[in-house]
């Protein structure tokens, strides 16, 4: 069980991933811009127990149809179905390595 990142740790995470890491006094912020253009990013809170259990199951809760449906139709200039479907199953892949790095810290 590990309850924070170390500087370590992160350089690590953004050696092997495509994920850059910010940290703040609240929150681990991984952060990437996809192939579409899309700043993707989520926050992991430092208050968890596991912050490494916590990054997995981030990953591991990803949903490739969820997260289409959020940008598909939403008018903000986003591309075509097909791209945004491409897009979040190459979150979802990059999410996969970053979970496995974080399982090998």
């Amino acid at each position: 069980m590990k309850n924070k990142l170390t500087k370590k740790d992160i350089a690590k995470i953004e050696k092997e991933t495509v994920f850059s890491v910010e940290e703040d006094e609240e929150c681990y912020r991984f952060s990437w811009y996809t192939n579409a253009g899309e700043d993707f990013s989520f926050d992991i809170w430092k208050d968890e127990e596991d912050i490494i259990d916590a990054i997995k199951q981030y990953c591991f809760n990803f949903d490739v149809e969820e997260h289409v449906k959020i940008w598909f139709g939403a008018n903000r200039g986003e591309p075509s179905l097909r791209e945004l479907l491409d897009d979040a199953e190459e979150i979802e892949k990059q999410l996969g390595t970053l979970a496995y790095v974080v399982e090998n810290l």
